[in-house]
């Protein structure tokens, strides 16, 4: 889920299988006008992923 942290309003949602792994949707939650992104050190390292 992508939320806007200065209003808290959920601006997009991504579903997928069980066995699809949380890292791989990333892409589609954060967005261009994004200026920083919270997550937790699952995803460290997500800029170098394809």
């Amino acid at each position: 889920m992508g939320v806007d942290a200065a209003g808290g309003l959920v601006h997009g949602v991504e579903t997928s299988a069980a066995n699809v792994s949380d890292i791989s949707q990333t892409y589609a939650l954060v967005r261009e006008d994004d200026r920083f992104c919270y997550a937790d050190s699952g995803y460290t390292g997500i800029a170098k992923r394809p």
